[in-house]
């Protein structure tokens, strides 16, 4: 979290968030009417470890752009700026430490996901037991009771706080 701190005052929207439960890390979002100065994009790089020689790079454009590194096999950081589309099956990769294997080419080409790539988990609802909004879905989707789904999932029966979040979702 220290690393965004610089950051926070870089654009008029900034949020950063933790993410990840077996890999924790940080989530540094800025927005802005403009695109952000390439000084600013190379700060953020080098307090991320993105600008090193190994790190893929792609600069389609002025604000445009992504960098991937890896570790060994598995994504271990991602710079997008300006086309955001493919945050969520890169933060899928990221989180499982999945081999990146055939998807390598796809790093670097802006598509909102690879073909024949599952569904991204999309945002986690249960800290406690890494119960993701998509999963709680598809539970509600065969029952609408919530105490099935607290007594499946496990969501909602530890600290509580997601409870409001999971009643939300059943009702919709």
């Amino acid at each position: 979290m220290k690393k965004a701190e610089a950051f926070m005052q870089a654009a008029p929207y900034a949020v950063r968030t933790l993410i990840g439960r077996d890999r924790p890390g940080v989530r540094l979002a800025l927005a802005a009417a403009e695109a952000p100065p390439a000084r600013l994009l190379g700060e953020i790089d080098a307090a991320f470890g993105l600008d090193a020689e190994d790190v893929l790079h792609v600069d389609l454009a002025k604000g445009v752009g992504r960098r991937v590194a890896l570790e060994g096999d598995a994504v271990r950081a991602v710079r997008l700026s300006g086309d955001t589309r493919a945050e969520a099956w890169l933060r899928d990769l990221w989180e499982k430490a999945t081999p990146v294997g055939e998807l390598r080419r796809y790093l670097s080409l802006p598509v909102d996901a690879p073909p024949g790539t599952p569904a991204p988990r999309g945002r986690t609802v249960c800290n406690c037991f890494d119960v993701a909004e998509s999963d709680i879905r598809t539970f509600l989707g065969e029952s609408k009771s919530l105490e099935a789904l607290q007594a499946s999932l496990k969501c909602g029966t530890n600290c509580g706080s997601c409870v409001p979040e999971l009643r939300r979702i059943a009702a919709a």
